[in-house]
């Protein structure tokens, strides 16, 4: 008879490190789903490892994902749980729970999706039709450039400060943005023009003589615009000049896309998107070159012969 593996016992440090990590997605105005999800997905992990979350290591992690593979669970759940679990001991990290991460090198591939990318003059048109009188429209102009022009993501820009703009070389600092990582983003002349408008006229209508850090202040909380704020201004904006939604992500594949056809290289992409797998940043210039391969047979004087 097979001998069952036994539990652990219930380590009071789990419940804190869970209660910890909860507590953080709030602070961070998580969707009360998202909480719901990522410790729903911290839990399965504890039940698949049967080891105590302060004592993992590395190759636990890898031994359980490679059980969940084996059992066909969707490439999409499994990379869920992942990122589940990189914000997780990220923020044990980050306050000195663990002196070592165990997602530090982690890496699961993703699901392959072919880009899909909104045309640029429909964002362009968006753009053309935001004016510049209203505080609000002043801000939701300069959030849209940045989603237009640097392929910045959602959240990072509800959570940048005021601090982390760089006004003389025209850039931002983007702290702590996906997987922990600190990048610098250039900005372009139009989109570094908004944003000194927003900060200079719009930004205090939102602070209401609040000492807030954030680029973008929320009028009615102590803190930054949420994520889901940022999603409701594209959506907003798209469906009154375009007639349907493209969300903020559209925004920023729709950058990152034109990048890879102007002949951006890799790395300088790959540092623009802030990815830490070239993979990921490699799909774009895969739609590149599909897109390049159709032109081809489309244009090409004798196509017929070549295809």
């Amino acid at each position: 008879m097979a001998t069952l593996r036994a539990l652990p016992a219930p380590d009071p440090r789990d419940e804190a490190c869970m209660e910890c990590f909860i507590h953080d997605l709030r602070a961070r105005a998580s969707d009360p789903k998202t909480i719901d999800a990522y410790a729903s997905d911290v839990n399965i992990f504890r039940e698949a490892v049967t080891k105590n979350l302060i004592d993992i290591e590395a190759e636990d992690i890898y031994r359980v994902i490679a059980q969940w593979q084996a059992q066909n669970v969707s490439v999409a759940t499994v990379q869920r749980r992942a990122a589940a679990l990189r914000q997780f001991y990220n923020l044990l990290y980050t306050v000195g729970l663990i002196s070592i991460r165990p997602t530090a090198l982690l890496r699961v591939p993703k699901p392959w999706k072919r880009i899909q990318a909104a045309p640029n003059e429909d964002l362009e048109l968006v753009i053309l039709s935001i004016g510049k009188e209203s505080p609000f429209d002043l801000r939701d102009r300069a959030v849209l450039l940045l989603l237009r022009d640097t392929g910045i993501r959602a959240n990072a820009i509800a959570t940048s400060e005021l601090a982390n703009v760089d006004w003389k070389r025209g850039r931002i600092m983007l702290r702590d943005d996906k997987y922990g990582k600190d990048h610098w983003v250039p900005l372009s002349k139009r989109s570094l023009e908004a944003l000194h408008q927003y900060v200079q006229t719009s930004r205090p209508h939102f602070l209401r003589g609040r000492n807030i850090p954030n680029l973008f202040a929320s009028p009615k909380s102590l803190g930054p615009i949420t994520r889901q704020r940022i999603w409701q201004i594209a959506d907003k904006w798209s469906m009154k000049v375009l007639g349907r939604r493209q969300s903020p992500h559209d925004w920023r594949r729709a950058v990152l896309t034109e990048g890879a056809e102007k002949g951006m290289e890799l790395f300088d992409l790959m540092q623009m998107a802030g990815h830490v797998d070239p993979t990921t940043t490699q799909r774009y210039l895969q739609h590149s070159t599909a897109k390049l391969r159709e032109v081809f047979y489309r244009t090409h004087p004798r196509r017929k012969d070549t295809q």
